[in-house]
């Protein structure tokens, strides 16, 4: 049986998964969209940073491994 972290470690891959796929897809629309459109598609990229921002770096993937000291 799997662990709460290992749970939710997973679902949190699946949220940045989610993420990673809006922020591509908006990114390779964005050009062909109207003004209007894209005023829309900033909305929506706030709206996820903001919610990557809540959620912090739980799993550590956004923070570089240290150098090792010689």
């Amino acid at each position: 049986m799997a662990t709460e972290a290992e749970v939710l470690e997973t679902i949190l891959g699946k949220v940045n998964d989610v993420f990673a796929d809006v922020r591509a897809l908006l990114d390779s629309e964005r050009a062909q969209m109207s003004d209007e459109g894209q005023a829309k598609a900033n909305e929506l990229t706030a709206a996820i940073d903001a919610f990557d921002a809540e959620i912090g770096d739980a799993d550590g993937s956004d923070t570089p491994e240290p150098e090792p000291q010689p």
